[in-house]
């Protein structure tokens, strides 16, 4: 499977000469999934302060983070050092080692929910891709580019929009090791009912803190461990609901499909570029 749906969403986002994950402190909070405050429920069954039930969000979102290492690199030494680091991360914000299930069943709202204490926990997939992906200094010289990222091989399983695959219990966030001649793909899979992209990098930002032997600041561990009912205030009753009339589909209008099939593509901006990117908007 050289090319699929879900490989076009991996991105090699970060190449770094040490494979120590570092970072400076990150000043940005999660951005979790968004909910809303808690307000008075004429029915108790009702859970107005949840949304991103969508069904095509019950799936992952798969990025991966590239490392260069020396030749003769403990493999084992680093695949201990990212289980440390998880374990803490989980440790300081515990839903990260849950589940996503559905509440009161099939039918309930999708949450992250424990996870079951007669099932093993597979902290860190490892996967060695020696013979299956090029080597990083290949890739790199290439430009990285998304054919030679085998999505079959470097993701334990199919990103959004695929099903997942999965029959349970469904991970909030799995990582998987992937070695490769003189490097490491880190593959970091999220559930994106609970997890949009910027909770993604705000992980990585965390868990290269403690594997850094430092401590995670406060005012980001009060976010991460809010209550979902606090994030946005839900609108008042009294206040007036906005129209949106303008955005539904006028009278008689019919979808235009493309001349030609959609093809997936992909944008590689440089680093110094997208930073100037960042501050025009």
């Amino acid at each position: 499977m050289a090319t699929c749906g879900f490989l076009m969403q991996v991105k090699l986002s970060r190449l770094v000469d040490n494979y120590k994950l570092s970072s400076s402190p990150c000043q940005s909070q999660w951005k979790i999934t968004l909910r809303k405050a808690t307000q008075p429920k004429p029915n108790s069954e009702l859970h107005r302060d949840i949304i991103s039930q969508f069904p095509i969000l019950n799936a992952y979102t798969q990025l991966l983070f590239g490392f260069k290492l020396p030749a003769d690199v403990d493999r084992d030494v680093i695949v201990a050092s990212l289980e440390d680091g998880f374990d803490k991360l989980k440790a300081e914000v515990p839903w990260l080692g849950w589940q996503v299930a559905r509440e009161l069943g099939p039918g309930g709202i999708l949450k992250a929910m424990p996870w079951p204490a007669d099932v093993p926990e597979e902290r860190i997939r490892v996967k060695n891709c020696d013979d299956l992906i090029a080597p990083i200094a290949k890739l790199v010289s290439a430009g990285v580019p998304i054919h030679m990222l085998d999505g079959s091989v470097l993701t334990p399983w199919p990103a959004l929009p695929q099903p997942r695959g999965l029959e349970g219990p469904d991970p909030v966030v799995a990582m998987q090791a992937n070695f490769v001649q003189s490097g490491l793909i880190l593959n970091l899979s999220t559930h994106h009912t609970i997890i949009d992209g910027t909770g993604i990098y705000q992980f990585m930002n965390l868990l290269a803190l403690v594997m850094s032997g430092k401590e995670i600041p406060a005012a980001d561990l009060e976010q991460a461990n809010r209550d979902r009912s606090r994030v946005i205030t839900l609108i008042p009753r009294t206040e007036p609901v906005k129209s949106y009339s303008h955005l539904r589909r006028p009278p008689g209008y019919t979808w235009a499909s493309s001349p030609s099939p959609p093809m997936w593509c992909y944008f590689k901006i440089q680093v110094n570029a997208l930073a100037r990117l960042v501050k025009s908007v």
